[in-house]
This record gives C-alpha cells, structure tokens and sequence, in this order.
C-alpha cells in the first residue's frame, strides 16, 4: 500500500481537490491569527519559501503543508515540502 501512495505522488495522481486546498488555507489563515500574523504576510511567506526551496529541489506544489504549533509559550512554523528530486547544477 505504502508504494501505492509513493507512486500516486511521484506520477502526480493523487492531486487534492480545490475543496481541499481552500480547506488547509483557511485553517493556515487560522494558525496566522493566533500568531498575530496577518494571513496575507503568511501566504507571502509561504510563496517566499516555495521559491527559495524550489531553486535547489523539484517539489510539488500541491502537496505542501504548512501550520503554526504551539507549546506553551513557544510557536513553531512548520513545512512539509515533498521533494521530487534535487536541481544539479541549474
């Protein structure tokens, strides 16, 4: 089953549902509030790291997955950016 998974996310055949996607960036403007970070800076940092990760690997956009945690006092960002493969040498 595991393989399964890993091949419907290499080949690209398990894409999410516009539902989805507009699903995880309410719940990201959410964790931004409690923050106290506007959600329009979240987003844009968001777009910042996609960039800055895609110049040294091929990732896949619709699979990346950001949230704010917190522990007591300390808030964490946290990214799941899947990885295809790294860029060599572009």
């Amino acid at each position: 089953m595991a393989m399964n998974s890993l091949f419907d996310r290499i080949f690209g055949r398990n894409e999410k549902a516009s539902k989805d996607i507009a699903k995880e960036r309410l719940i990201f403007a959410l964790q931004a509030d409690r923050v106290t970070i506007n959600p329009a800076t979240m987003e844009q940092m968001r777009d910042e790291l996609f960039a800055v990760v895609s110049r040294y690997f091929e990732i896949d956009p619709s699979a990346l997955e950001f949230s704010v945690e917190r522990d007591g006092s300390a808030t964490a960002l946290v990214a799941n950016i899947p990885i295809r493969r790294a860029r060599n040498g572009e």
